[in-house]
């Protein structure tokens, strides 16, 4: 994906939507696992590696592409087999403003 501010026509990077000095990729990976979980509880054909001592998910949070969505939320997408096995494709995983609340610009 290719993030673009309209008002300015520049590339928007994950880290441009945080103020200064917040720790977003902590909460991002946080919201991220938590919702993995959560996906993993109510469907037994659901398996991410978040127990895996071989994926860094802060790291994937960090180089994972997204957009913003037209009611605001933050939706990343993880590559084919970073954060979950093949079978399970590509990962996209919303995370809503209020959930970043304090650390959003």
């Amino acid at each position: 994906y290719y993030t673009i501010d309209l008002r300015t026509g520049e590339r928007v990077k994950l880290s441009d939507l945080f103020r200064a000095g917040a720790d977003y990729q902590t909460k991002l990976t946080q919201i991220i696992e938590s919702k993995m979980r959560e996906e993993m509880k109510a469907d037994e054909g659901k398996t991410y590696f978040v127990d895996d001592e071989e994926v860094n998910l802060k790291d994937e949070v960090t180089n994972a592409q997204f957009y913003v969505n037209p009611e605001g939320v933050i939706v990343l997408s993880f590559n084919e087999c970073s954060v979950a096995p093949a079978y399970m494709g590509v990962v996209q995983v919303e995370v809503q403003p209020a959930e970043l609340e304090g650390l959003l610009k």
